[in-house]
């Protein structure tokens, strides 16, 4: 077994982070995914990397960290080639962490039973699972449903809009059970303070001088357009806003150069929102299961 040292992550640490994350995503999916954009930006969110961050070493390097990043959010990246005496230690020490600092909720792929039973001896057992869901960029959405009488589309500005869309996503995200309360400078950086961050892709519906529906959409490795956030106002419901957002929003994304399939993400449980994307051809990818403390 190696010996190891455990430390806080540092800035610094983002290419071997990246390059641990890439390994862990050819292991689930065939292919790396994790950008080092991507990796940069959860460092920023998490701050105090002294408290919010663990990393742990051996004589080859960088091979496990856990970073908090955000108010709800928990990477758990553990090199897949450790030998297992060497995993082992690797995983007591993180988790230990982990059960320190009070993580609420860690997630893994459905497929992934090693890791899962890595959680359950670690006190961490499946509360729910959710869904990626994908479509080709290329096939178009049937039809343009209209948007409600009186509502309108308008360019997204994202100093001067971004309060008020944010206030409008929270008044309902966090009834989704498993969906994390994000204060608006947290969201800001989440969703919109990302490199690919391109105005023209979110489409903000507009009742005279208030949003009533959002889709918030970015750009993954060039390829992949995803709608991170979709919802509409309570009282704009059940009048085809939802599907009318989406539909564009897949427009603006697949009219986006390089971009070859649009992808969302869906808590299980939300049948509704579930109907919604099967109706509009996404088909179900991948499955993750949310963990925490039994």
């Amino acid at each position: 077994m190696e010996t190891t040292t455990t430390r806080p992550l540092s800035p610094g640490d983002a290419p071997a982070m990246t390059v641990l994350s890439c390994a862990l995503d050819r292991r689930w999916w065939g292919q790396a995914e994790t950008e080092f954009d991507e990796v940069e930006q959860r460092l920023r969110l998490a701050g105090n990397l002294d408290e919010r961050s663990r990393g742990i070493e051996t004589s080859a390097g960088l091979v496990a960290y856990g970073l908090q990043f955000g108010s709800h959010d928990i990477d758990v990246v553990i090199a897949p080639e450790l030998d297992a005496d060497t995993r082992r230690a690797v995983e007591d020490e993180l988790f230990g962490w982990l059960t320190a600092v009070g993580v609420g909720r860690i997630e893994a792929p459905e497929q992934d039973t090693d890791l899962l039973a890595t959680y359950a001896r670690h006190g961490f057992v499946p509360i729910s699972s959710s869904f990626e869901l994908e479509r080709p960029a290329e096939r178009p959405l049937a039809g343009t449903p209209p948007l409600p009488e009186g509502v309108e589309l308008r360019p997204f500005d994202r100093d001067a809009d971004a309060s008020a869309v944010h206030a409008l996503i929270y008044s309902f995200w966090t009834e989704v059970p498993t969906h994390a309360d994000r204060d608006l400078e947290e969201w800001r950086e989440l969703f919109l303070g990302h490199a690919s961050y391109d105005g023209d892709h979110q489409v903000i519906a507009w009742r005279g001088g208030a949003p009533v529906g959002a889709a918030i959409c970015r750009i993954f490795g060039g390829d992949t357009g995803w709608v991170t956030q979709l919802g509409v106002a309570h009282g704009e419901r059940g009048c085809g806003l939802g599907r009318a957002l989406l539909t564009e929003a897949t427009r603006r994304l697949a009219d986006t150069q390089g971009v070859e399939v649009i992808g969302l993400s869906v808590v299980a449980r939300n049948e509704q929102a579930l109907g919604l994307y099967r109706s509009a051809g996404f088909e179900v990818t991948r499955e993750w299961v949310t963990c925490a403390p039994g």
